[in-house]
């Protein structure tokens, strides 16, 4: 299963399956922004395996830089990426793809090996070498799901301080 509807949380465990679909779309991305863009990484839970996860793609495109992304913004527009300016922040361009109903993937484009590249890569790297922590995540993230249901924003903000400990060292 890929996909859920905008603004649900609902988690399911790892499936092979994404890893795949992941490739298709970085091979399509890095095609297409070629000279643009130096890499494309799977990151979030999907890209973990023995996570629970939201079906959704989680991706990082590192740019050479953010200075001007217009072209970038318009390619991964053409590939049906849709910057989504609202969840914007600093040093973070946002795309979803899928519809309000079956939302498939997140992609965050950020400068290559910026901050934000860094810590998408040592997060997911720290999990998957900690074996203790990995479970805790995966514990946080099964009562949050619960807890906000309908809220992804609020989920995604209940799970902040838990990865800020990861990302600092203090886990």
């Amino acid at each position: 299963m890929l996909g859920l509807k905008k603004g649900v949380v609902k988690l399911v465990p790892h499936d092979p399956k994404w890893k795949n679909l992941f490739k298709k779309d970085k091979n399509k991305i890095l095609k297409s922004c070629q000279g643009l863009i130096l890499n494309v990484i799977h990151i979030g839970s999907t890209s973990m395996p023995n996570m629970l996860a939201k079906p959704i793609i989680d991706m990082v495109v590192g740019a050479k830089s953010l200075a001007r992304p217009k072209k970038i913004i318009e390619k991964l527009e053409l590939l049906g990426f849709v910057h989504d300016k609202d969840d914007d922040v600093e040093g973070r361009i946002f795309f979803l793809k899928g519809s309000d109903k079956r939302r498939t993937h997140h992609l965050s484009l950020v400068k290559y090996e910026g901050k934000n590249w860094n810590n998408y890569l040592k997060f997911v790297d720290v999990l998957k070498q900690n074996k203790r922590l990995a479970k805790e995540y995966k514990k946080l993230k099964h009562k949050l799901s619960e807890k906000y249901k309908n809220d992804r924003a609020s989920y995604t903000k209940a799970k902040a301080g838990f990865i800020s400990n990861v990302l600092n060292g203090k886990l």
